[in-house]
């Protein structure tokens, strides 16, 4: 879960929720 948080950090900090959304959605196809 560790890259999964740092994902979501750097998700927050460069992108916001539209660059989030498009990761979980790559992640939930996994």
């Amino acid at each position: 879960m560790n890259f999964l948080n740092i994902l979501f950090s750097a998700n927050q900090f460069f992108s916001g929720k539209n660059f989030f959304d498009k990761e979980m959605s790559e992640i939930k196809k996994l």
